[in-house]
C-alpha cells in the first residue's frame, strides 16, 4: 500500500498540469522524480522482504540406482522380438519390461548382444545398450520399442541369437 503515496501526488500532478497551462512546464520533471522515486522504494522493499524470506528447503526425490543381481531380477524383460531393419546393423527391439520392485522405473538401460550360432560355438558379432526412458510403476509392465546398432561382420548372420539384460535402472518413489 506504500505506492499511494506515489501514485496519489501523481494523479494531482497531472491534473493540475492538465488544468493550468503555466503547471505544465514543471508537471513533467515532478512526475518523472516521482515515478523514479516509486520504483526505488519498490525495489528496496522486494529486495529486504526476498532477504527475510527464509530459503525453501527442498527435498531431494529418493533415487536408487540398482546395484546388484538380485535388484535386476526384479525387472524382468518378456516378449523380446528383433526384427532386422534398414540399413544393414540396424534391428528393432520390441518387448515388455515388468517392475517387481516397490519402486517406480526413471530409466532403464537394456544390454542386447547378438551372436551366431550357425557354429559351434556361437560366434559373437555386437552388442547395444539402449536407453529407455520407462516410467513403471511397481507391479507393472509396459511395453517399449527401440532399435539397436551392431556393426555387421564380415559375413552375414545365418542363425542370429539374442541375448537380452538389464544392466542400469534409475528408480524413485511413486
Amino acid at each position: 500500500m506504500i505506492w499511494l503515496l506515489f501514485a496519489i501526488p501523481a494523479v494531482v500532478i497531472v491534473y493540475l498540469a492538465a488544468r493550468f497551462s503555466r503547471f505544465r512546464h514543471i508537471a513533467e520533471p515532478v512526475v518523472t522524480v516521482v515515478v523514479a522515486l516509486g520504483l526505488i522504494v519498490a525495489a528496496i522493499v522486494w529486495w529486504i522482504d526476498e532477504a527475510r524470506r527464509p530459503a525453501a528447503e527442498i527435498a531431494p526425490p529418493s533415487v536408487n540406482r540398482l546395484d546388484g543381481a538380485a535388484e535386476r531380477a526384479k525387472l524382468t524383460i518378456s516378449d523380446l522380438s528383433v526384427v532386422e531393419s534398414r540399413p544393414a546393423g540396424v534391428y528393432q527391439a520390441k518387448g515388455t519390461i515388468t517392475n517387481g520392485t516397490e519402486r517406480m522405473t526413471d530409466y532403464i538401460r537394456l544390454s542386447l548382444e547378438l551372436e551366431d550360432c550357425a557354429d559351434k560355438p556361437c560366434r559373437r558379432i555386437g552388442a547395444d545398450t539402449p536407453l529407455l526412458l520407462l516410467s513403471i510403476l511397481p507391479g507393472e509392465s509396459k511395453p517399449f520399442d527401440t532399435f539397436v546398432t551392431v556393426r555387421p561382420g564380415p559375413r552375414p548372420v545365418v542363425d542370429p541369437r539374442w541375448t537380452a539384460g538389464i544392466t542400469d535402472a534409475r528408480l524413485s518413489d511413486p
